[in-house]
């Protein structure tokens, strides 16, 4: 059984937790630079996103998805809001595409159950408690640690752990996939 965890983002990652096999190979999110002005803008390859779904599709029994929104104080930050709900969206069509079962979690459930603090140095030591033979998947090319990789690996151990038991073998990828709350 495999299952797919994804913190979503322009800076966010994806990763594939194989569960009988105990391995996990991580991939960061596909990106390109948009100039906006003068400014260059990360955004979403939809194209390149496509592709890594019709990759993971049939091997994949379950896609858990971080959930993501706003907070009620939060002000501004529209634009910001906006791309990560059009990346949410992205990531949810190719996900149907590909007939993938979708699951959602909240930040606050998963890291709760899984122990994971919330300062990224915290993060970075929860994911080599629970993945030591995994460490070099969350360090950089310079040696930074990139805590969205393990977040993304985080999440994937919790659907595995918690979500999994959930699919029964032959159920029907669209009736997960209706149940999932993307944030909307």
């Amino acid at each position: 059984m495999r299952v797919l965890g994804i913190d979503p983002g322009s800076h966010g990652a994806f990763a594939v937790y194989d569960v009988g096999q105990q391995s996990l190979s991580i991939v960061d999110m596909p990106c390109w630079q948009m100039v906006i002005g003068r400014t260059k803008r990360r955004r979403v390859d939809a194209v390149e996103l496509a592709d890594l779904f019709d990759l993971w599709g049939p091997s994949v029994d379950l896609l858990v998805l971080e959930q993501v929104g706003g907070y009620r104080r939060m002000k501004g930050h529209k634009a910001s809001l906006y791309l990560q709900g059009f990346n949410i969206g992205l990531i949810y069509m190719a996900a149907i595409q590909a007939r993938m079962p979708v699951e959602t979690i909240s930040a606050a459930v998963w890291k709760r159950v899984l122990r994971v603090p919330k300062d990224e140095q915290g993060i970075a030591q929860r994911f080599t408690e629970i993945f030591p033979h995994h460490r070099d998947l969350i360090r950089g090319p310079r040696g930074a640690i990139l805590h969205d990789r393990a977040e993304a690996a985080l999440i994937a151990k919790y659907g595995a752990d918690h979500m999994l038991v959930n699919i029964l073998p032959g159920t029907d990828w669209r009736l997960k996939s209706k149940e999932a709350d993307v944030g909307a």
